[in-house]
């Protein structure tokens, strides 16, 4: 009966019947459907230049500037290896640490789940995670590699140590040798109360912090290294402050151990044999914190066995 109908007649017959019996046909759905595809957990190490962003955290509302995750969040999208409608909150999202605006990184870790082309661990024959998602970043923020994880990995958690580095130029008013001194006295188990930003809305704060290296270098700018497990909020920048009173020679290197000697029931001892014992500081001293944009996050420090990169 039909073989000699036109397309239009066929097309204009289909939609009689539809019609007439007042059911709409279902329609194939069109699009790619990431939900469906499997997954994997991952771990991106990347770097950004932080004076171009508002800081790493996506922010609700509006910022004048973009934050690093929101970029990154529209990238995974693009390249459809997140779902859209859960976003990184959806894939999960750790990171290594959070950085302020201005800050930059040279080492920053996240871990999420993305789309794979492997239903087993293997990476051969894998997404190029790197390469596909640098083709949608700005310059101004690249994946250095990525490393498979399993599904219980935290980058958060899983981090042994975290290394920022605060670039200066040494000019004639700061004493490089008084600013060494100083630094010394930072290393170690202590209350770094009076070396960040006070936040009462927070309740209780555990201020214990260890720094296991602190230490002033020249490669070609000189440049405050600080290596520790975790830090408090503007840790570092309160840190190159005192650091650079110390060298304008406004503070004696003493007062890194008397800003950690906060507990007069039990007090630190002096740093030398020949020093008086250090002042007691339970209350923060005011003064004005470093500018952020000679920080960056180095680096941050994995286990061998959770992390390799590709």
């Amino acid at each position: 009966k039909y073989e000699d109908w036109t397309r239009t007649q066929l097309i204009a017959r289909l939609s009689q019947l539809d019609d007439d019996t007042g059911v709409a046909r279902p329609r194939r759905k069109l699009g790619f459907d990431i939900s469906s595809k499997p997954r994997r957990k991952i771990a991106l190490k990347f770097c950004y230049h932080g004076w171009e962003y508002s800081g790493l955290e996506l922010q609700k509302g509006h910022s004048v500037f973009p934050t690093v995750e929101s970029v990154l969040e529209a990238a995974l999208i693009g390249a459809r290896l997140i779902d859209p409608a859960g976003g990184l909150e959806g894939a999960e999202l750790s990171k290594s640490g959070r950085t302020d605006r201005g800050v930059s990184a040279a080492g920053q870790v996240i871990s999420l789940w993305v789309r794979t082309t492997q239903h087993l661990l293997s990476t051969e024959s894998e997404i190029p995670y790197a390469a596909t998602l640098n083709r949608l970043l700005p310059p101004s923020i690249r994946i250095l590699s990525w490393s498979p994880v399993t599904s219980d990995f935290k980058a958060r958690f899983a981090c042994i140590g975290r290394h920022y580095k605060y670039f200066f130029r040494l000019h004639s008013g700061l004493d490089l040798g008084r600013m060494r001194d100083a630094a010394q006295r930072l290393e170690g188990t202590h209350d770094w109360r009076n070396f960040c930003k006070l936040d009462g809305s927070k309740g209780d704060v555990n201020y214990l912090r260890t720094v296991d290296l602190a230490t002033i270098d020249h490669p070609a700018l000189y440049v405050i290294n600080v290596r520790g497990l975790g830090f408090l909020y503007h840790q570092i920048r309160h840190i190159a402050a005192v650091l650079f009173l110390v060298g304008q020679g406004l503070e004696e290197p003493s007062i890194v151990t008397s800003l950690l000697n906060t507990d007069p029931a039990n007090p630190i001892p002096p740093f030398r044999a020949d020093e008086p014992p250090p002042a007691v500081l339970e209350n923060k001293p005011v003064y004005e914190i470093a500018d952020p944009l000679p920080l960056v996050l180095w680096d941050t420090l994995y286990r061998d066995e959770d992390v390799r990169w590709q």
